[in-house]
């Protein structure tokens, strides 16, 4: 179901409906537990949505009598309208932004209902649902922006022509509510709903809410700001009970999570979005990273992000940007063991430029490297103590930390294996190519590490390394499927029924071993976003562990490939393919291995210095030199095969890369 352009506005609110219904699902929908129209949460699954009205100063016309609406759409000014799925008449869309747009029935001189106002507590069926008992679609009639008309301008209209109106006191959902003026602002129109079946208040002004004892207290209220407003209240037990009547899990916490975590993510997204031009769900999975960076070490691995790019591709800027974000974020072009394990125990380490780790010299840092995407594994150096002759004493670092990079040729085999990689290409679009870095001014940056940081701890008190790790293992002990059940003493006593739906479909997945060791954080992360992210995530492992699997494949040929031409004798003469074809094939005897295969290998490489065709076949003429500097750079080498090997320097493999 698509949002039409109208609609896509984030001052208005949307509502998850009931299938086969026309009701919310949600409660305090009308309020603060609503949706912005980019969050797909409240369609997944769906036959229908519902757009909240009030939110924004939207209201909506409903029409009951055909009559009545062709008399009024002569009257009325012209606006965004929607024929509904059931008597197939219009809902008519304003806003009014001088106050708060109240809900009204509007009745003839019979008093007879011949229309409804639908503003503050009620909802409308949106565009492209389904209705519930015809299942035919509510459909847009004119596509128009939404104009703004005061409710008191339409009231008058309707009162000229004989029609009598009725304020609602209802919330359309049986919730008993009454509009006051709100005592936390200057509240001059009356903005503040009570609703007096669950004992609560919201001011739809200043976004004040919590129970109505808040209201009657004589003391000093106590507060907290949330994504949904500030919550005011009189003991701390308070929070727990004002969140207990609206979830459906009784883990507090983890709702908590959902309203704030969300809000979070689809901040991220907006300014990922406004910087840098990237597949779509390669938004999610970075900003889905970016807040993991915030209690990683309460998971006992946590994945690499690795950016391949060429020049020009954002790479810099997008590494940037993550490091701004990230839980103590901080972006190197090169970095050297030391600074690794002095730094990288309680920081976020994004590295530009990233491209020679190959060499002896460098053995260390890739064995840090290579340790530090998992808990527990550090290194330990002798310290001299100062003011005492030959005098040292052991300290231990911890590499343990979350890692983005970024280069143009490519990640080892070993590191790859503990990076999710990511494509970036070369953006042409003047939206992006166009912008300046302003990270340092851009108010949403600091607000988003500002919610990030309030809510660490809390976030740290449902995530923990025992509780995920050990509630997977004893889930995978009891799986159940249709046809077997199994038992096991639970000597750990933990509770894995919590996570029971994730875990079902992490589960029925298949992914395993270093895979699932990369992607376990991540999956729990987005689970506490929305089950429709958890199940994009799945979908986005999977599909990297078959590309990772395919270019194993080819890039082990590779190897193969660049090891023989490097054992042979260099020649600056042609060199029959099929000749090559020919020993390569005493070394790897696959089917697919012919000339043709070949070919094209030399060229992926770059290897071809000039190529002709003869009538036995195609020659071409070899760079040895590239293959020598290649070869280096897909995998480590302590000792060369050749003497003349030793001639490449490192910067010169840089150079080629």
């Amino acid at each position: 179901m698509e949002i039409p352009k109208q609609l896509q506005n984030e001052n208005f609110r949307f509502c998850k409906i009931k299938n086969g219904t026309k009701a919310p699902e949600e409660k305090c929908w009308q309020s603060w537990n609503n949706h912005l129209y980019y969050n797909e949460d409240f369609k997944q699954d769906r036959d229908a949505y519902g757009i909240v009205c009030g939110i924004g100063g939207l209201y909506v016309i409903d029409f009951d009598e055909q009559q009545i609406q062709d008399e009024l759409l002569i009257k009325l000014p012209k606006t965004f309208a929607v024929k509904t799925g059931g008597k197939g008449l219009y809902h008519l869309y304003f806003t009014d932004n001088s106050k708060l747009p109240l809900s009204y029935q509007i009745n003839n001189k019979e008093n007879k209902r011949v229309l409804d106002i639908q503003g503050n507590g009620k909802q409308v069926i949106g565009t492209n649902s389904k209705h519930a008992e015809t299942k035919r679609l509510y459909e847009v009639v004119n596509d128009i922006p939404i104009i703004e008309f005061p409710q008191q301008e339409l009231l008058k209209l309707l009162e000229d022509l004989d029609f009598k109106y009725n304020l609602y006191g209802g919330s359309g959902t049986g919730t008993n509510a009454r509009l006051t003026q709100c005592k936390f602002h200057d509240d001059h129109d009356p903005s503040m709903a009570i609703y007096q079946d669950n004992g609560t208040f919201y001011c739809f002004g200043c976004r004040a809410y919590g129970f109505i004892e808040a209201l009657n207290y004589k003391g000093k209220l106590n507060k907290k700001e949330t994504k949904n407003g500030t919550f005011y209240y009189i003991e701390k037990e308070d929070i727990e009970k004002f969140m207990k009547p609206f979830t459906k899990e009784e883990n507090i916490i983890k709702e908590n999570i959902d309203i704030d975590l969300k809000d979070i993510y689809e901040n991220i997204i907006k300014v990922l979005k406004f910087y840098c031009d990237l597949k779509e769900e390669n938004y999610s999975l970075i900003a889905v990273w970016i807040i993991g960076t915030y209690f990683y070490k309460n998971f006992s691995t946590y994945p690499y992000l690795y950016f391949n790019a060429p020049k020009g591709s954002g790479k810099t800027r997008l590494l940037k940007l993550i490091a701004k974000l990230s839980y103590n974020g901080d972006i190197l072009v090169s970095i050297s063991e030391s600074v690794l394990f002095r730094t990288a125990g309680d920081s976020t380490i994004c590295i530009d430029e990233f491209e020679s780790l190959h060499g002896k010299e460098k053995q260390v840092l890739r064995e840090l490297l290579n340790a530090g995407y998992k808990k527990g594994l550090g290194v330990k150096r002798a310290i001299k103590v100062k003011g005492i002759k030959e005098k040292y004493e052991i300290e231990r670092y911890d590499v343990y930390s979350p890692k983005a990079m970024a280069n143009i040729w490519g990640m080892d085999e070993v590191l790859g294996d503990r990076s999710i990689t990511l494509i970036l290409d070369k953006s042409n679009n003047p939206l992006f190519t166009r912008k300046v870095e302003d990270f340092e001014e851009n108010d949403s940056i600091l607000n988003i590490k500002q919610q990030l940081n309030q809510i660490q701890c809390s976030l740290c008190s449902v995530v923990t390394e025992k509780k995920i790790n050990s509630a997977w293992n004893m889930y995978t002990n009891t799986y159940v499927d249709n046809k077997t059940t199994l038992y096991t003493n639970n000597t750990n006593n933990i509770n894995y029924i919590n996570y029971t739906n994730i875990f079902d479909k992490i589960y029925k997945s298949e992914i395993e071993g270093r895979n699932l060791e990369l992607f376990l954080p991540l999956f729990f992360i987005s689970s506490n976003i929305s089950d429709y992210l958890i199940d994009l995530f799945i979908n986005i492992a999977k599909e990297s562990i078959k590309e990772r699997k395919q270019e194993d494949i080819t890039e082990n040929r590779d190897i193969l490939l660049l090891d023989l031409i490097c054992d042979m004798e260099e020649t600056i003469e042609f060199i029959k393919v099929a000749e090559i074809t020919k020993k390569l094939k005493e070394i790897d005897e696959s089917d697919f291995i012919n000339s043709k295969y070949i070919g094209r290998a030399l060229r992926r490489l770059n290897l071809i210095i000039e190529k002709r065709r003869l009538g036995k076949g195609i020659e071409v003429k070899i760079d040895f030199k590239k293959a020598h500097k290649k070869i280096l750079i897909f995998r480590t080498i302590e000792k060369p095969k050749q003497e003349s090997l030793k001639e490449y320097t490192e910067e010169e493999v840089k150079d080629e890369s």
